[in-house]
């Protein structure tokens, strides 16, 4: 015979499985399950690009930002990152 607390650790543990039914000593038990939430479907002309917008690669960071992401040349980096973002909008208005 199980006593309490292996009896619920059991249960618990089940239950966070996922596991429907348990049987423990000749007595099977029911358990709730899963409660999933609900999603509303996605609509069928809905494309990747408008759900997620994808990273541009000017958001990731470089080598060169990871090695130096601790020291003060990593503000150098991040300067002439920023430097080169405005320079590249300043062109597209520019067309």
């Amino acid at each position: 015979m199980k006593s309490k607390e292996e009896l619920f650790k059991i249960l618990n543990d089940a239950n966070e499985m996922g596991v429907l039914k348990v049987e423990v000593d000749g007595v099977t038990y029911t358990l709730p399950g899963l409660k999933t939430k609900y999603q509303p479907p996605v609509p069928e002309d809905l494309k990747a690009q408008d759900i997620v917008n994808p990273m541009s690669i000017l958001d990731e960071m470089s080598e060169d930002e990871i090695k130096y992401w601790s020291s003060p040349y990593y503000d150098v980096l991040i300067a002439d990152k920023e430097r080169q973002q405005q320079m590249s909008a300043e062109e597209k208005l520019n067309e």
